[in-house]
């Protein structure tokens, strides 16, 4: 096989969110794509019409787009495709390996509920399978669907992460093809797309190993040489449970929202569930097309820890230059009328951010005055002496031509020499005036870009808010 011949699908059910789950498996499928210059083509599995949203689509399409994955082929509609995915059930019934099914899902659920009191699994009994001519010739009108006869003997498939995998032919039940309302199942609707799609490589979830097996099934029964398989292993949470929305946030979107880069995401994913060089875990997308190998991906299900995103989302900002920074702060929804002033604050704050949105929750202040100031600060510091010094302070500073970090560093000794002062005992005070916190970002640049309008105005607040309480 060339590797141009090389096709590979994403193929999400548009109900929902992005899944990380989801992401990391369409992630995968187009690193292996790229990595193999083949084909990454994006399939729309919404045949479940009560469950399929069009605004679940969008979010698929902007999910993958936000991460950088660019589909080659696509989107192709399962819901466009009915009329095909019948056309070969008709066959599959012509050829004797499936036959009608008239047993109404009330009967199925009861019979069920009844093995499963008794203490047993539940396996279909092939009850319309075994129908006289004559008792099939009185069901004629009846709706009906259209089920697998799964033949004796074992199914085995070689997995290119796990190795060979093997089912016992009476651990599978006869499953349907076709629902009564002549809509395909998955497992159906899936093999009639990856035949005729090309699909030369299946890499999905683990979730996804028992439908395997039936998948082969029928692509014996239509002659058809199946494609080569690879099952991701599971992502779970911080407590090893599989990973759910009681672990937090679990979209795409989500952390979209938050302000988390598509780089760091992209990479956090590559790393759950696979290995590339040693001793290193920074990557960008094209250093990861370039490096990935099915051969690393591990069968050990994977963990997903958000504090191990945070990390990533640090080390990929501090990548970046203010500018690029800049830019796509704005790009998140950042509002700003002052860009320069933006860039100023960025350059100063860049190595303390988590995620964008620390710009505003963490570094309020640069944009307006504090609202509040911390207790424990503003118990320290709004004693006589302090309330004295500041005053002090504010004067010199409105004084002060070149408003620089250094300048206004002298500016501080001078003073903290003639009150006989250590300079901390101005400089955390007026650390708390500034940013209404008792930790900030070095407090002589800080000054430097907030300039002497607004430093000095603060000062004058807090004054005037102190006096007010003690008057």
């Amino acid at each position: 096989m060339k590797n141009t011949d090389i096709r590979v699908r994403f193929a999400p059910s548009p109900t929902g969110f992005m899944h990380i789950g989801n992401a990391r498996t369409a992630l995968y499928n187009y690193l292996f794509a790229r990595n193999q210059k083949g084909k990454f083509i994006l399939r729309i599995e919404d045949t479940d019409v009560e469950r399929s949203t069009p605004e679940a689509r969008e979010v698929i399409f902007s999910s993958l787009r936000f991460l950088g994955i660019e589909w080659d082929e696509g989107p192709y509609y399962q819901s466009e495709r009915v009329t095909l995915y019948q056309e070969y059930a008709e066959e599959l019934l012509k050829k004797g390996v499936a036959y009608k099914c008239y047993c109404q899902p009330q009967e199925l659920e009861q019979r069920r509920r009844e093995t499963q009191v008794a203490g047993k699994p539940y396996k279909y009994e092939r009850t319309c399978y075994h129908l006289t001519p004559e008792e099939k010739q009185q069901k004629t009108g009846l709706p009906f669907a259209i089920r697998f006869l799964v033949p004796p003997g074992e199914v085995s498939f070689p997995d290119l992460i796990r190795g060979n995998i093997t089912f016992k032919g009476e651990e599978l039940e006869d499953f349907v093809l076709l629902r009564s309302d002549g809509t395909p199942t998955y497992n159906f609707a899936c093999v009639i797309d990856d035949y005729s799609m090309k699909i030369t490589q299946v890499i999905r979830g683990e979730d996804h190993i028992p439908n395997t097996p039936k998948q082969i099934l029928i692509y014996e029964a239509c002659k058809w040489e199946p494609p080569l398989y690879a099952h991701l292993p599971m992502i779970m949470g911080p407590d090893h449970a599989k990973l759910s929305k009681r672990h937090g946030a679990t979209s795409v979107e989500a952390y979209r929202e938050m302000g988390y880069l598509p780089e760091a995401l992209v990479n956090a994913l590559a790393m759950l569930g696979a290995s590339f060089e040693a001793d290193r875990e920074i990557y960008r997308l094209g250093e990861l097309i370039s490096l990935f190998s099915l051969n690393n991906v591990s069968k050990k299900a994977a963990v997903f820890e958000p504090e191990k995103l945070k990390w990533f989302n640090r080390e990929h900002i501090k990548l970046m230059t203010t500018e690029d920074l800049l830019s796509r702060l704005l790009e998140w929804g950042f509002k700003s009328d002052d860009k320069n002033y933006l860039s100023r604050v960025l350059t100063l704050v860049k190595e303390r951010i988590t995620v964008l949105g620390d710009v505003h929750n963490e570094f309020i202040y640069f944009f307006q005055e504090p609202k509040t100031y911390d207790d424990t600060g503003l118990i320290t510091w709004s004693s006589g002496e302090v309330l004295e010094n500041l005053g002090l302070l504010k004067d010199k500073l409105s004084e002060l031509l070149d408003f620089s970090a250094l300048s206004i560093e002298k500016t501080f000794r001078s003073l903290a020499d003639e009150r006989s002062v250590k300079a901390k005992e101005l400089i955390h005070p007026l650390r708390l005036v500034l940013t209404g916190k008792t930790v900030s970002p070095g407090l002589f640049e800080m000054m430097e870009v907030l300039g002497r309008t607004r430093v000095v105005t603060r000062i004058e607040a807090f004054l005037a808010k102190i006096k007010q309480i003690n008057s």
